[in-house]
């Protein structure tokens, strides 16, 4: 079985698995390949989703701070 992300925004991949009731895995590989996994209870896949794209914003946001800073 090959498993497709659910988003790719800037060389991030957003990956969202249903597990049981509302609890969904997001997994998110970002651009140097290094896995963030994260589990949550979420309302439907797609605010699954909507979190995911939230958590790699944040991630981008403080990526881009951090190399102002260096």
């Amino acid at each position: 079985m090959k498993i497709q992300p659910t988003a790719a925004i800037d060389g991030y991949k957003l990956f969202v698995q249903h597990l049981s009731n509302n609890l969904y895995h997001l997994n998110i590989v970002d651009p140097d390949n290094k896995l963030h996994h994260f589990e949550g209870i979420y309302s439907s896949p797609k605010a699954a989703r909507e979190q995911g794209k939230f958590v790699i914003q944040n991630f981008k946001f403080w990526q881009e701070k951090s190399l102002k800073h260096s």
